[in-house]
């Protein structure tokens, strides 16, 4: 009957310690959240694009963790930039989903081996670089050439607007993206180019 017990409460305490950890994510997204919540979008201002980064993987954390994915962001302390803070989150958050589903598009194919999504940053004199690197599905040559074309998508169920919208956003900010990649089921490298606040 003891031993009965010590299991129940045992099972009770780590019942709370998974349900206090799940919130306390949850807050997290949502204190993420509210940063954006209230800011106007057409206002370039002094970001930080690591901090804004980092809130873009606690908004899907979840997504990155439960399929394995080892999400890696160098530690490279960034300068300012200058870019709209709400284009910026919706840009990076873009960016990390459509690894996510290259992914998950290349396992129906093969099996899983370290899949990764890593993150690092750079700077020059005039810019800061941000490159997004995955592990998923890849793309030929051609494929690269559409990818920001309006409505292209290399998805069945997709809008084609996302990474037109983030070429938009890019030139309208005084940037650039590039998409480059070795081929089909060998990765794909997101580069960003933002300009350094004075």
């Amino acid at each position: 009957m003891q031993e009965a017990t010590k299991k129940s409460f045992n099972e009770i305490k780590d019942l709370y310690n998974f349900v206090s950890e799940k919130c306390s994510h949850i807050a997290n997204i949502i204190s993420s959240q509210q940063r954006y919540a209230n800011l106007k979008e057409t206002i370039r201002v002094k970001t930080d694009l690591k901090e804004v980064t980092s809130d873009c993987y606690s908004m899907i954390s979840d997504n990155i963790n439960k399929r394995g994915i080892n999400f890696i962001i160098s530690d490279f302390e960034t300068p300012l930039i200058m870019a709209e803070k709400v284009g910026l989150s919706q840009v990076i958050l873009n960016i990390l989903v459509n690894a996510i589903e290259s992914i998950d598009q290349k396992l129906k194919y093969t099996v899983a081996q370290n899949e990764k999504i890593e993150v690092c940053f750079e700077e020059n004199a005039d810019n800061v670089l941000m490159h997004i690197k995955d592990t998923g599905m890849g793309a030929d040559h051609e494929t690269l050439k559409n990818l920001f074309n309006f409505g292209f998508s290399t998805k069945k169920r997709s809008s084609g607007f996302g990474l037109h919208n983030c070429s938009n956003f890019m030139a309208k900010n005084g940037g650039e993206i590039q998409i480059t990649s070795e081929g089909k089921f060998k990765g794909a490298l997101v580069s960003l180019s933002f300009e350094k606040a004075s």
